[in-house]
């Protein structure tokens, strides 16, 4: 008795078509949707760019007002200076019109 048998039939035929049909088939379908990844991803690659020069823009943006921001700080500093001085030259006013007899 052999082991194996080395008769075709027409159903294995049929099944061996079958198979690289399907395999043929399964193939051009994977074609298709990588062609569709493809597509998606320079989509998502371009809004990655717009995104990022959208960033560089806020972030000049920002830059711009945090200038804006030291530059006000700067200017309230000097004006508490400024009404120091002008409070302590009114004191010294006063002082002075108190030595002198004045009122």
């Amino acid at each position: 008795m052999p082991l194996v048998e080395w008769t075709v039939s027409v159903g294995n035929i049929a099944t061996v078509i079958a198979f690289l049909a399907g395999g043929a088939a399964f193939l051009f379908s994977m074609k298709a949707d990588m062609r569709v990844f493809v597509e998606r991803f320079a989509v998502i690659d371009m809004q990655i760019n717009e995104v990022k020069d959208d960033v560089k823009e806020v972030k000049h943006e920002l830059s711009a007002v945090s200038k804006a921001m030291i530059q006000v700080a700067v200017q309230s500093t000097r004006l508490d200076s400024m009404s120091e001085r002008i409070a302590t030259i009114d004191r010294r006013y006063d002082e002075l019109r108190r030595i002198n007899g004045q009122k």
